[in-house]
Parts: structure tokens; C-alpha cells; sequence
């Protein structure tokens, strides 16, 4: 998710010589990271005997379908919509993470 928004806005703004991506190309490139990235976590779980395969599979049922599904969908949808429901799905993962996330510091931290 984080690699969309660099890919489209960042990585232009710093080089005037990075290639503009459509939206779609952008999502696409910040999946295949983010995959490599977490394929290396999942194989490093599972050399360490960490991955518990009851919850793994249910979850590996439901959103493979879906990403195949929403990829499939969104290649279908024009780039302003793409972007504004990429958009709409950000700020509700920071309100989320804003409202649900309640991290009890000790009293000594400075943070």
C-alpha cells in the first residue's frame, strides 16, 4: 500500500527523469514489492517452523480470489476512480489505525 503513493507522487517529484506510471501500473509495481517482500518474510516463517497453517490456509482461500478478482476489476475501472477508492481505502486505514491503535507507554518513555 505504501509503495503506490511513492511510485505515483514521490519518486516524480525528486527525479524529473522518473517514468510517470498510470495508476494501474503503479498499484501492479507496489504488489510485486510488497509480494517479494513478504514471500521472504513467509519463507523465513516457515524455515523457523512459525507459520500456523490453520490460519494461513483460510486466509490464503479468501484473498487470493479477491486479488485476482479486484486486479481483474481493476483494470476494468478508469485511472480517477482508481485513484480516488485507492485513496478513500488509505484514510480508512489511517482512521483505523488512529482510533483502534491504543499503545500504553511507560511513564519514563519520552515518546
Amino acid at each position: 500500500m505504501l509503495f503506490t503513493p511513492s511510485l505515483l507522487f514521490l519518486f516524480p517529484a525528486l527525479d524529473p527523469a522518473f517514468p510517470r506510471l498510470d495508476v494501474n501500473q503503479a498499484i501492479a509495481l507496489g504488489l510485486m514489492v510488497e509480494f517479494v517482500g513478504y514471500s521472504s518474510a513467509a519463507t523465513a516463517y516457515w524455515r523457523q517452523r512459525r507459520v500456523a497453517f490453520e490460519v494461513a490456509g483460510p486466509v490464503l482461500m479468501v484473498t487470493l480470489p479477491t486479488a485476482v478478482l479486484l486486479s481483474w476489476m481493476g483494470s476494468a475501472i478508469p485511472d480517477r476512480w482508481l485513484l480516488f477508492s485507492f485513496g478513500l481505502i488509505l484514510f480508512g486505514l489511517a482512521f483505523v489505525f488512529l482510533k483502534f491503535h491504543r499503545v500504553q507507554h511507560p511513564p519514563h518513555c519520552p515518546c
